[in-house]
């Protein structure tokens, strides 16, 4: 059991000490999540990686519209879904039929986000990005059957992106009073 201990500590330590450790390493998940790790990772060098030289090369140009989406990007999504890389975040507990994504516990999928953090462009290759992956586990858990074809379907497709916003009841979004009184302080010099 001592291997498991984390490098510099020792069973006697209080538990305290193991917070932020992790004792879990890559070949101690199972081959079918060492496997998918190889191939996300392969697949970011061979297919991500220039994107974001491309896109730096692109945004230099003058008058480019940023806003365009790039058909390179589009065409590294299509393969990543070809090769089986794709709606990999949704979790096992979430959709335990593994009707909608790759069936990975959190864990498993931990080891694939650290790769994928490596590249700006990699979570949307692999649509696995936020706030996509929320929104399609919330619709996934809770959302009716209408939901799941109107939303869901087209999300896990990759067809539409989703966003995330958020409101609190009974507050204005901007009081404008106590702007103006602040903008009438510093006028007057109070502030």
């Amino acid at each position: 059991m001592s291997s498991n201990i984390p490098e510099g500590l020792t069973a006697n330590d209080p538990v305290e000490n193991l917070a932020g450790k992790m004792t879990v390493s890559l070949q101690g998940l199972s081959p079918r999540v060492q496997n998918l790790h190889h191939r996300i990772k392969q697949f970011i060098e061979e297919n991500v990686m220039a994107l974001e030289a491309l896109t730096v090369q692109r945004l230099s140009q003058p008058g480019i519209n940023r806003w365009e989406i790039m058909p390179e990007l589009e065409e590294a999504k299509a393969k990543a879904k070809a090769e089986g890389l794709w709606n990999l975040f949704l979790p096992l507990d979430s959709d335990p039929e593994r009707k909608y994504g790759a069936g990975l516990t959190n864990l498993e999928y931990a080891f694939l986000c650290e790769e994928m953090g490596k590249s700006l462009f990699a979570p949307e290759v692999f649509n696995c990005s936020a706030p996509d992956t929320g929104n399609m586990e919330t619709i996934a858990r809770y959302g009716t059957e209408e939901q799941k074809q109107r939303w869901l379907k087209p999300l896990l497709e990759g067809e539409i992106r989703s966003c995330f916003a958020m409101t609190e009841p009974k507050v204005k979004p901007l009081n404008l009073e106590l702007l103006e009184r602040k903008e009438l302080l510093e006028k007057i010099g109070e502030t």
